[in-house]
């Protein structure tokens, strides 16, 4: 896996490693859960910061199979990633994401 290789110069520089077409990539490795302005961090050189609900905190940071995630627990917990122009809906796209059904 080349992301993160010490050896290549390129890594050095986080905001290069999404190109434009990247407009929202958040790895939920931030352990500052409060409610407040920017909690959860974008990697892309547009700073889509998120902010999670009043109701979430540092227990709803879990650890996941690679790295951290979040337990959504259906009581109002989510992530407002503000109304940028950036993330606009205008063409097709891409949503990602790794998914647990706890209720299993």
């Amino acid at each position: 896996m080349y992301y993160g290789n010490p050896y290549c110069d390129y890594q050095e520089n986080p905001g290069g490693t999404w190109s434009s077409n990247f407009k929202l990539v958040h790895h939920l490795e931030e352990s500052d859960i409060d409610g407040g302005s920017g909690d959860i961090k974008d990697s892309t050189f547009y700073n889509n910061d998120g902010t999670t609900s009043s109701g979430m905190n540092g227990d709803d940071h879990v650890l996941g199979k690679i790295g951290y995630g979040m337990d959504f627990d259906g009581n109002g917990d989510y992530i407002d990633c503000g109304k940028d122009s950036s993330t606009a809906i205008t063409d097709d796209f891409i949503l990602c994401a790794w998914l647990k059904n706890r209720s299993r």
